[in-house]
């Protein structure tokens, strides 16, 4: 039977709905993340690459629960907004 492009979007989309909250669940920690990291990429890592992951994913998780912490509302605008340098 031949799948149809809107059967293959239905089953994608299906599958993103049932993954992306263990996902997300799991990757507060350090230790999950260097998982995913593993199980992604780990075919094309030595022992010492992945261990150099884990560990700035362990020294980088304080800083990104500050950030988690802060709660922007839908309205709040960037702190700066870029511009290319246009004059020469």
């Amino acid at each position: 039977m031949k799948t149809t492009r809107r059967q293959f979007a239905r089953s994608v989309g299906a599958a993103a709905v049932l993954i992306a909250p263990l996902t997300l669940a799991d990757s507060k920690s350090p230790d999950a993340e260097a998982g995913l990291v593993k199980a992604e990429f780990g075919q094309y890592l030595s022992a010492e690459e992945l261990e150099k992951i884990r560990k700035d994913l362990a020294e980088s998780a304080p800083l990104l629960e500050t950030f988690r912490a802060v709660k922007l509302a839908n309205g709040d605008e960037p702190d700066w907004t870029f511009s290319a340098m246009a004059k020469r």
